[in-house]
């Protein structure tokens, strides 16, 4: 009845990511080096985040009014961290009809353009729902105070603005992904995909165009485990029957080191 937090990394990608601390239970982060690096001589970092702000009458929400709203964390994480290039996403459960931050939008230049060509020029992005609520002033609030843009409905792959949240009572725009401006010309797409029975939120996909050392297959290798040694049990053979007996032992006397 409850959702998670999740971010899944490719093993091939794992070795230079790091987990960071939020302090917060609806915010997850990681952050990664890219193969690249600063004007200063820095290497250039990339940090991902991935937030759930649940609905305000949510007995989850209830029973955590004395603490810092999700945005408010959030805002304090991004204040006081070095990310370097931010890619957020999640269900912030708030609607922000066809408002967006475009930060520094010279700076974008010609890429951004060719991303958002589709989107109407009258728009500062499209979107199927029209409905601004009160918190999605705040999400835009907070997006214009930490220099992010919104993908949905201002990126090539969703030129239409799709509805991400589809249930009995209606369509909405509320999982979203905003990128931060130095991060603008890397996006290669953003697309909402199809309803499936898993949830009532649709997936969302946003493509980087990134730099980044993989592990070989050589190191890919040397890091999987082989797979447990299966016996089949042979009532006219003993030996056997003693070396699936020894293999479980030696399981069991790893998992006690652990």
């Amino acid at each position: 009845r409850s959702g998670g937090l999740c971010i899944g990394i490719h093993r091939s990608l794992a070795k230079d990511f790091t987990e960071l601390e939020t302090d917060c239970d609806d915010i997850s982060a990681v952050r990664v080096k890219l193969k690249g690096v600063t004007d200063s001589g820095d290497s250039e970092l990339l940090t991902i985040i991935n937030v759930y702000d649940s609905q305000e009458e949510s007995s989850y929400k209830k029973n955590r009014r004395e603490q810092l709203s999700t945005l408010d964390s959030l805002l304090d994480f991004v204040a006081n961290n070095e990310l370097g290039k931010i890619l957020l996403v999640g269900d912030f459960n708030a609607r922000t009809g066809e408002n967006n931050h475009l930060a520094n939008p010279e700076e974008l230049g010609t890429h951004f353009e060719a991303l958002t060509s589709s989107v109407p020029l009258e728009k500062i992005r499209a979107s199927k729902d029209s409905t601004t609520n009160k918190r999605g002033k705040l999400f835009l609030d907070f997006i214009a105070s930490s220099n992010l843009t919104i993908l949905n409905g201002s990126t090539a792959g969703d030129i239409l603005g799709e509805f991400t949240s589809v249930n009995y009572n209606g369509s909405s725009v509320v999982d979203y992904s905003c990128a931060s401006n130095d991060l603008m010309r890397h996006i290669s797409s953003f697309q909402v995909g199809d309803l499936n029975k898993f949830s009532d939120h649709k997936p969302c996909y946003c493509t980087l165009n990134l730099r980044h050392d993989l592990l070989s297959s050589d190191e890919l290798l040397a890091s999987l485990e082989d797979s447990p040694v299966r016996f089949k049990w042979d009532n006219t053979n003993p030996l056997l029957g003693k070396a699936f007996l020894d293999s479980q032992e030696s399981l069991r006397d790893k998992l006690l080191q652990l």
